[in-house]
């Protein structure tokens, strides 16, 4: 994990519609032109999202199309926040997995799984699926946080990750169920 505090937030994902990459790019047009944000993905919206990009002279976001394995996990260690702006029913996001490992707090939806996942203000910050102005205010906050603020909650993240979805904890949560089905006799 890199719990230094990145110069950029980044999204990562499939680029569709219930992604909610155009609530980040509505977002960011009100955002200061110091608040970098990188997109890393590809999907129906490719096009479109660079075409925003580039009408809008959004010169703080960098559209880096797709990218996998150590060079996708390199821009998630040195990003200072994963965004998961979600405007659909995820059950369980691989990102914030993902983003945690890597020691990365989430800003992401209010809806499905994601609130399971993020504890506002500890490994990360929740906002209204949707509402712009409201993740505006999320991003402020999470750009303007300490080095001492954000070390704790990047430490946090990681820990929870650790704790949550690591092997060992995977396996002793099948082991309990087997214990439990053999105790009850269940079949």
């Amino acid at each position: 994990p890199n719990t230094k505090k990145g110069n950029y937030l980044l999204f990562y994902g499939r680029l569709a519609p219930e992604k909610g990459v155009m609530t980040l790019i509505s977002t960011w047009k009100r955002l200061p032109q110091d608040v970098h944000l990188k997109i890393i993905g590809e999907g129906a919206m490719s096009a479109m999202i660079k075409d925003e990009i580039k009408n809008n002279n959004l010169s703080n976001i960098e559209f880096l199309g797709f990218r996998k394995g150590e060079e996708l996990f390199e821009y998630i260690r040195n990003a200072s926040f994963v965004l998961v702006p979600s405007e659909w029913y995820e059950n369980n996001p691989l990102t914030i997995v993902e983003a945690y490992s890597s020691g990365k707090p989430v800003i992401g939806s209010n809806i499905g799984g994601i609130p399971e996942l993020i504890i506002e203000g500890k490994t990360g910050y929740l906002f209204n699926m949707g509402d712009s102005v409201e993740l505006e205010k999320k991003i402020n906050e999470a750009v303007s946080m300490s080095d001492i603020a954000y070390l704790e909650m990047s430490e946090t993240a990681y820990r929870f990750a650790c704790d949550k979805f690591s092997e060992k904890t995977h396996y002793m949560d099948l082991l309990n169920i087997y214990k439990e089905v053999i105790q009850t006799g269940a079949k």
